[in-house]
């Protein structure tokens, strides 16, 4: 295999499995680790930390995006609220018995997290009856960090208030722009007179902490027009904000359509020049640009997204969500009649899943892949403690012409020793396939592999 096809093959690799936690509603991993030999097999008596996060499913919206690849129902689809909850709930109370008879204390959520699809859009009885399913098996913590995506156009005060009083502190909004044209191009169910509405019925509501997501990389989208939604994003004062690069899916109507930096989208210069001025835009506003497409005010960084970055356990529940509980990470199919098949069998298995632990090497790769999405990098020390002297070393040797080419910004102790890696923002963040690519390739992968050879199929 040349070159180029492999470092195409690894990219997509790599874009499949990031993306996934962005939204962890998509499957586990595309390429299969089987043959796969970790090349330090001496590191042994693995542990693991039980789940302090859940994510939620749900899959209900308006319309679908024309970019949008999630598991989604659109459309008039409320007439299978009360049947979809109901399968969710068995599914919490399956998991949960299964955990909590196992492991008798189950340790607080710390983060629940409600996606989709469009949250909103239910009545909040439903909110409220997941939740009262999760504490009837865990206690939250008194500092739990509850997350609803929230759309524009999907609620109104009586209801943003209902969201407020049933303990919900956290509001995800999707806006992706401020222009009406590009809105419309995309599918998206509001306008930007709707996302003004939102924001202040918000507000209003008692809503201290809310989050923004944008996009780039949009067709026909300028970096003039981007600037003006970055502009007015930051207007409108947000606690966070996330912006995400259009990644082209096949299945997509965008997908079918457009071809990557070929107009209409913007040339790949344009859309760095988009990712530069958004990094250097919102750090002069005091965000701290804490993860490649995550920006946060002091205090308000997204403790469940971190929960993924670090490679944290979590449960899911709903379809197409993503768990990683007892070192299995698996996914819920994403048509809901197989969902409501699978949540059947669950409970026939008492609430075990089946399915194997993931490797020591799978989890390294997991770990640096994760990991140096984040402005803090990676802990050369405790990676070398998880995974092993020999694919530390590796991976140290392997980053050193990116810190001398200044794309990774490398931290040593007072003996010289590396410590540390993170990647250089915003010039590291953007060649974060390159560079990932080359760290596996001269460390945890082998170019013979499967992960290549499954990805041709």
């Amino acid at each position: 295999m040349n070159s180029s096809k492999t470092r195409q093959l690894a990219w997509t690799f790599i874009h499949h499995f990031t993306t996934a936690t962005t939204h962890m509603t998509r499957c586990k991993l595309p390429m299969s680790y089987e043959k796969l030999e970790y090349v330090n097999s001496k590191v042994e008596n693995r542990s693991y930390a039980l789940p302090k996060s859940v994510y939620i499913h749900i899959p209900f919206c308006i319309r679908k995006c024309f970019y949008c690849d999630f598991a989604v129902i659109a459309g008039d689809s409320s007439h299978w609220y009360d049947n979809y909850i109901s399968y969710i709930v068995r599914e919490i109370e399956s998991t949960l018995s299964y955990f909590k008879r196992k492991y008798q204390k189950l340790p607080d959520l710390e983060t629940v997290y409600f996606g989709g699809g469009t949250p909103s859009l239910l009545p909040t009885i439903y909110i409220q009856q997941i939740l009262l399913s999760l504490q009837k098996y865990i206690n939250f913590a008194s500092d739990v960090e509850l997350t609803v995506e929230m759309d524009p156009g999907t609620f109104d005060l009586s209801k943003a208030r209902e969201f407020f009083a049933l303990g919900v502190n956290r509001v995800s909004v999707g806006v992706q722009s401020f222009d009406d044209t590009l809105l419309q191009l995309c599918g998206r169910s509001h306008n930007s007179k709707e996302i003004y509405y939102a924001w202040d019925t918000l507000r209003t509501a008692g809503f201290t902490n809310l989050s923004l997501d944008l996009m780039s990389g949009l067709p026909n989208q300028s970096l003039e027009v981007f600037k003006d939604s970055i502009e007015k994003a930051i207007s409108l004062d947000p606690e966070h904000l996330s912006c995400y690069d259009l990644i082209l899916e096949g299945s997509t109507p965008f997908g079918k359509k457009y071809q990557s930096g070929v107009y209409p989208l913007p040339s790949e210069d344009e859309a760095a020049a988009m990712y530069i001025f958004a990094s250097c835009r919102l750090r002069e506003r005091g965000f701290e640009h804490y993860e490649v497409s995550n920006y946060g005010k002091p205090k308000y960084l997204s403790k469940h997204n971190q929960v993924y970055w670090k490679n944290q356990s979590y449960y899911g529940f709903g379809i197409s969500a993503t768990s990683y509980t007892e070192m299995k990470r698996f996914s819920r199919p994403r048509k809901l009649l197989s969902y409501f098949d699978w949540v059947k069998r669950l409970e026939m298995q008492n609430g075990e899943v089946e399915c194997p632990e993931e490797s020591l090497q799978e989890q390294a790769v997991d770990t640096l892949i994760l990991g140096l999405r984040m402005k803090q990098g990676i802990s050369i020390d405790e990676f070398e403690k998880q995974y092993g002297q020999q694919v530390s070393w590796q991976v140290m040797e392997a980053a050193q012409p990116w810190i001398e080419s200044g794309h990774i910004l490398g931290k040593y102790n007072c003996n010289g020793q590396l410590q540390r890696i993170a990647l250089q923002d915003p010039n590291g963040f953007l060649l974060q396939n390159s560079i990932l690519i080359s760290l596996l390739e001269k460390s945890l992968w082998n170019k013979s592999s499967s992960k290549y050879h499954k990805a041709q199929s």
